[in-house]
């Protein structure tokens, strides 16, 4: 059996903080993790230890997971007697493995919808990024971006297209943040692609 953690690769996207006396951990767009497994770095040495996160947001300790895993008293995964780890240097190499790909979705409070979808390209084995504005509003019309991913630092990335055009975004588990985006020549008012994006589908297992 494969541990759910291993896909859900997070290190540099938030911060641990306490409420009342637990600790519970922080996306730095304000949600957080539930039900789920996490892999945080929480000292910054670019060691990650997996831990799991109950319904309310605060991780297992020193016990059993919902789906049988031991945790030590401060939550992380244990496994034959030892902490499990996971290095900067093997994330960084796990961009296809760690359940990036797939679609998403960004609605916005005026009822546009914009489709963000991340695959790789069989022939040249390139990671892309194509995003699109699928419900314009007037007064705001339709953009495109298709780019090319050149830069990865952690979970965060950087995509270039064919004009110079990028897109930098943060890789959340089930959540891409985008964090910045040039400005796009769409020919019309153009709201930009800034903003949190859903996975609505994953295409992971169609990726070796």
């Amino acid at each position: 059996m494969v541990l759910s953690c291993v896909f859900a690769l997070n290190a540099f996207a938030g911060v641990w903080t306490t409420d009342s006396g637990s600790w519970w951990y922080r996306y730095y767009n304000g949600s957080y993790p539930s039900s789920k497994w996490l892999w945080i770095d929480g000292n910054g040495d670019e060691v990650s230890e997996c831990y799991y996160f109950d319904s309310r947001g605060y991780p297992v300790t020193n016990g059993r997971t919902p789906d049988g895993y031991y945790v030590d008293t401060d939550g992380k995964w244990v496994d034959g007697g030892r902490i499990q780890t996971m290095t900067r240097a093997r994330r960084m190499g796990e961009f296809r493995q760690n359940w990036i790909y797939g679609t998403y979705k960004r609605h916005d409070d005026n009822g546009i919808t914009t489709e963000l979808t991340v695959g790789w390209y069989s022939g040249s084995g390139e990671d892309y990024i194509d995003l699109e504005i699928t419900t314009p509003i007037d007064p705001y019309y339709s953009g495109r971006f298709t780019g090319v991913v050149k830069s990865k630092n952690g979970n965060e990335y950087i995509a270039y297209g064919s004009n110079d055009d990028y897109v930098k975004f943060v890789y959340e588990g089930d959540r891409i943040v985008i964090k910045d985006n040039s400005i796009f020549n769409s020919g019309e008012e153009f709201i930009g692609f800034v903003g949190f994006f859903d996975k609505v589908e994953d295409m992971s297992e169609n990726v070796s």
